[in-house]
């Protein structure tokens, strides 16, 4: 017999093992299941962005309320099985554990201060927990007699999660096709294309300088969109959301707090409207409306050129395929962070990952995105023989559906080669197609740079700060993305215009919601007390380039982001007798005397002019200066790119500094995505009493290539933190010197003190 066989021939499992798993199973049921299936149920959109298959969602529940008793009796069998005399005493420790995480849940919404006692507080309740449960066997009896709340929480959850775990068999809706041909464009309606980009947790404001335009020095590719269509100038969104505000969008209806962002609850939407009538190629990755029979394959158009009617689309074009999965092991991962943040005191939850910024991923795994990214295409058929007609491919969305991961993966870095796919396809594509892409930008994490290099993640907090000066810093970090944001939509509008596309194509460019960096306020919950920043989140972009459309129109109607899809349906001439809370832009101007948002559990009126966002436009001007570098700061603007010459003194600098990580500038690199010093931190000592108006210059070889905000009225002997965001044209390949000056004074003419580099 080998020692293996003798070992266990010795185990002993402990006594009434199957009441110890059951007193284990009703804890953690409590602890454990309850709240993440809970969580999870209320939030179903965490599966269809992970791609979580139906029978992965019933699995996932199984493994949630099993795992964690079945974990403990294994563990408590191992320790038996080790030193039995001590049996009784390891079944207390494992059942204090369980009590413990109880006890966590429990008393997580109170403040004890600080992390330490709050865990003590609750472990010593536990504790008491714990010899009422030795002392009365009616309680051992009791919590055994419960363990079927742990079946009671999977059939609530499986009824939550109905809708996600049994798709809804929807194909595209019946509708009445209108083919006369439009007054005002030349294409006919059967062969336009729609190209439909949204954008998330993009507001409106940024986007302007002092005059209500578009600020083109900062945003050239925004400025080229408004050039070439109608700028919707007074649009709202319906929701502070995205999982409220994009179904609105895209069924063209108000939101419900009852509805998820899934197919049964919206299915009349734009793709089942369009579905029937043209080639579909979508990228969902928060919601999931498009129906699989519709949108698993995209059909894909090369060789000859030529246009021909979508009806003439061969019968199960988009047939599909098993479809790709995010790993179970890096959900199983977020869930056990989003468990931290369920069960763990204040204290010890600010030292998990943020789980606001993104939709997975929390412990930020790397994952290599390819840049040259491109899709196997396979030929299902040919539409005809014919040489005059396009050639269609039906190529696997299967890199779509990876998407979702590599989001996870690397966040805003997988988003660009989403909207570069749209370019590609949108402006190569010959018959008519409906191109839809929402992607996560400017969206946090916030690790672009305006040249579309990377920075790393900063784990910036879901409200601003009181300070100033740090909810600055985070609203720079913000532009650096929403500037590459821009690079590729002046990409889109400028490659469709160069194809034969442009004219027969409507371009639809709008956002979810937007974001406020107001001191002291949550970055996207709505306070019905501050009108001010309901114009930061609710006022976004919406530019429609109409077929055949020369003229550039600016409009400041009051519209709504449910007026979209009734305005894609007229310009197609769709009618499917649907009833929209929105209307027809093309051909009309809405009299609406009050406008409706939502955000969850409410519903208000939401009344804003132009005046009313040119306020919070000028307010963030005091911050950032409207032209230029985002990296440059009001009233020193000017300086940034400017030279300062390197001088020496024999007195004691007025200040000292230190800069973390400064080795990060001995390589810079300049391939795309490459990981810059884009955001710097540091100390700053202060030797002398420095005048209220003093700004810090970050140098980059003798360049003002960044500023400091945090020095103004700093007393002697202060000790200064500081973040700069950096201009990234200075940080060029290779390596770099670092030193830092101060100015002061009046903005056209300022006193500029030379400090030097870094100790």
């Amino acid at each position: 017999m080998n020692s293996w066989a003798r070992w266990s021939s010795k185990v002993k499992a402990p006594p009434n093992l199957v009441g110890h798993f059951l007193t284990y199973l009703t804890l953690t049921s409590i602890s454990i299941a309850q709240p993440i299936l809970q969580l999870y149920g209320e939030n179903l959109t965490v599966f269809t962005i992970a791609k979580i298959g139906e029978w992965q969602v019933i699995g996932f529940a199984i493994f949630v309320i099993l795992a964690p008793p079945l974990l403990l009796i294994v563990l408590e069998t191992v320790a038996v099985a080790i030193y039995q005399p001590w049996q009784q005493i390891f079944h207390r420790v494992f059942i204090f554990l369980a009590l413990w995480s109880v006890t966590m849940l429990i008393s997580r919404t109170f403040s004890f201060y600080i992390w330490p006692l709050a865990l003590l507080v609750s472990g010593l309740i536990a504790l008491a927990m714990l010899g009422a449960y030795v002392a009365l066997p009616a309680v051992g009896s009791w919590t055994r007699i419960m363990s079927p709340l742990g079946l009671i929480v999977f059939i609530l959850f499986v009824i939550a999660a109905q809708n996600v775990i049994w798709v809804p068999n929807i194909g595209a809706a019946d509708v009445f096709v209108n083919k006369e041909k439009e007054s005002q464009i030349a294409t006919p309606r059967q062969d336009v294309s729609v190209v439909f980009l949204i954008l998330d947790e993009a507001p409106l404001f940024p986007l302007l300088d002092s005059e209500g335009a578009i600020n083109e020095s900062r945003f050239p590719g925004f400025a080229s969109l408004a050039d070439s269509g109608t700028w919707y100038r007074n649009n709202i969104a319906s929701s502070q959301e995205t999982i409220e505000a994009l179904p609105s969008i895209l069924s063209g209806v108000l939101p419900t707090a009852d509805k998820e962002p899934l197919l049964a609850d919206y299915p009349k939407n734009l793709f089942t409207l369009l579905g029937g009538n043209m080639a579909m190629d979508v990228q969902e990755i928060i919601t999931s409306l498009c129906p699989v029979s519709l949108c698993e394959k995209a059909a894909i158009t090369s060789g000859n050129e030529g246009v021909v009617p979508a009806s003439s689309l061969p019968d199960g074009q988009n047939t599909s395929e098993p479809t790709e999965s995010t790993s179970f092991s890096r959900f199983l991962l977020d869930t056990s962070i989003v468990l931290g943040h369920k069960l763990m005191p204040p204290g010890l939850r600010r030292q998990l990952p943020t789980i606001d910024e993104a939709w997975g991923n929390f412990g930020d795994m790397e994952m290599q995105v390819d840049q040259d990214e491109t899709s196997s295409s396979e030929d299902v058929v040919n539409i005809a023989p014919n040489e005059t007609l396009p050639v269609i491919n039906y190529e696997s969305t299967e890199d779509i559906k990876l998407s979702k991961e590599k989001w996870r993966a690397s966040g805003p870095v997988s988003q660009v080669l989403r909207i570069e796919k749209l370019i590609k396809r949108s402006s190569s594509q010959t018959i008519p197609t409906l191109h839809f892409v929402h992607v996560l930008l400017p969206h946090r994490p916030w690790k672009l740079s305006s040249d579309l290099r990377s920075s790393t993640k900063e784990n910036f907090p879901p409200d601003n700060s009181v300070n100033v000066d740090a909810s600055r810093d985070q609203y720079q970090k913000f532009l650096q993305q929403y500037v590459a944001t821009d690079t590729l939509i002046g990409d889109l509008v400028a490659q469709l215009k160069a194809s034969k596309n442009w004219n027969r194509t409507m371009l639809v460019v709008t956002s979810d919601h937007g974001i406020t960096f107001e001191p002291g306020e949550h970055k996207r919950n709505v306070n019905p007390e501050r009108s001010d920043t309901m114009e930061d989140l609710y006022k976004v972009p919406l530019f429609i380039k109409y077929p055949d459309q020369i003229l550039a129109e600016i409009s400041d109607c009051p519209v709504m982001a449910v007026d979209i899809l009734p305005t894609i349906a007229a310009v197609k001439g769709l009618d499917a007798g649907w009833k929209f809370d929105g209307q027809n832009l093309r051909d009309q101007c809405p009299t609406r005397s009050s406008r409706s948002i939502t955000w969850p559990g409410n519903r208000r009126t939401f009344v804003s002019d132009q005046s009313s966002l040119q306020n919070r436009v000028d307010k963030y001007s005091t911050w950032v200066t409207t032209g230029g570098s985002a990296s440059a700061i009001t009233p020193f603007g000017s300086l940034m790119n400017s030279f300062v010459a390197e001088s020496s003194s024999v007195q004691e600098p007025i200040v000292t500094w230190t800069l973390d990580d400064a080795t990060q500038f001995k390589d810079v690199k300049s391939a795309r995505f490459a990981e810059i010093p884009l955001l710097i931190r540091g100390t700053i000592q202060v030797n002398a009493t420095l005048p209220k108006d003093a700004v810090g210059l970050v140098l980059i070889d003798g360049r003002v290539s960044g500023m400091i905000g945090e020095l103004s009225r700093s007393k002697a002997g202060a000790r200064v933190p500081f973040v700069s965001v950096l201009e990234p044209s200075n940080l060029t390949k290779g390596a770099h010197e670092i030193a830092l000056a101060i100015a002061s004074g009046s903005p056209l003419s300022p006193t500029i003190t030379f400090i030097g580099s870094p100790s």
